[in-house]
């Protein structure tokens, strides 16, 4: 009885083996160039090293399978095993990797493991490929000096651990616009998110030197400031080292007026409530960041000046645009 194990003939246990057959135990077709199936029904041929299988004594079947080999281009080749009548037997996708005989080389073991698997008379003895050796690892150069032996490492800051707290507290100067008047100021702004969060809390304090008023044909008879302290949410939007700020407060803020040049000078104090809506960016390396910010104030109402004798009256102006610039310190993302 005749017995295939991949293209090798043998004869029944105690008589002699005849010519291995230069024919492989399935046809390979496929439009694939890379494994070429003519390249994969060579490999199946060259595969059998081993000793021939066992066989029993019922007569084997003369049928061949196929196999079919698919380049879809994404990499891979598509390998089908199909029956003497077409119908799929087995299927396995390969990465195209290594060489193009190295390929038909997988394929030719997929299809010769298959054969095995479904003739239990064939016992298959196929020497795999050796793994190649692995490349010894390259050597470190030596430092080119002894300055480069010696030379410190730059510090690495550490970023904030997973689920920590972010926040930051920062100084800055300001230069707040209302009524045609610029002056200088200083402003203190903090902020706290939670871990992994966009929204947060803020707060900010401002303070900024005396404008004048005039009142009536009386030139800047009066001087005021304005304190401020605003509280709300913080949205955060973050682009690499960039943070993008933008803020709604609540404020209250002290108002001091003052009269200046007259006969009986006096001074005042009162609270006034408002709001503000700001921008801020900033830049963090590290545990410090820099800062520029724009805030609007807003203060309805209406504040007005009032000199005894006199029938004209001051107003206030009730809409202040700050820009502010500064250092803060915290713990960023």
């Amino acid at each position: 009885m005749l017995e295939i194990v991949f293209g090798v003939l043998a004869m029944v246990a105690g008589e002699p083996a005849t010519t291995p057959s230069s024919e492989a135990p399935v046809a390979v077709s496929g439009a694939c160039g890379c494994p070429a199936p003519a390249n994969v029904e060579a490999q199946l041929v060259a595969l059998a090293v081993g000793p021939a299988s066992h066989s029993s004594q019922e007569p084997a079947t003369a049928e061949r399978h196929r196999a079919v080999l698919t380049c879809p281009g994404d990499g891979t080749v598509d390998v089908v095993l199909r029956g003497a009548s077409g119908e799929r037997i087995a299927d396995r996708s390969l990465a195209t990797q290594g060489s193009c005989s190295d390929l038909a080389s997988a394929v030719a073991v997929i299809i010769g493991a298959w054969e095995a698997d479904l003739d239990p008379r064939v016992s298959t003895s196929i020497a795999l490929p050796a793994p190649p050796a692995p490349s010894p690892p390259a050597p470190t150069p030596p430092p080119s000096s002894l300055v480069d032996r010696e030379a410190p490492h730059a510090p690495i800051v550490p970023a904030a651990p997973p689920g920590a707290l972010r926040f930051s507290v920062g100084v800055g100067l300001l230069a707040a616009l209302t009524g045609g008047q610029v002056t200088p100021g200083a402003t203190v702004q903090g902020d706290v998110l939670p871990p992994g969060a966009h929204l947060g809390a803020s707060g900010t304090i401002t303070a900024t030197t005396s404008r004048d008023s005039s009142v009536g044909s009386l030139s800047d008879v009066a001087h005021w400031s304005r304190v401020t302290l605003g509280l709300g949410p913080d949205v955060r939007f973050n682009l690499a080292a960039t943070r993008i700020d933008l803020q709604a407060q609540a404020v209250a803020a002290l108002l001091t007026v003052g009269g200046r040049g007259l006969p009986s000078p006096s001074s005042a104090s009162s609270l006034q409530l408002g709001g503000a809506a700001a921008l801020r960016t900033a830049w963090a390396w590290g545990t410090s960041a820099v800062w520029v910010a724009a805030q609007v104030l807003v203060f309805p109402g209406d504040d007005r000046l009032v000199v005894t004798g006199l029938a004209a009256q001051g107003h206030l102006p009730h809409i202040e645009l700050q820009l502010a610039s500064g250092l803060s310190l915290g713990r960023f993302p």
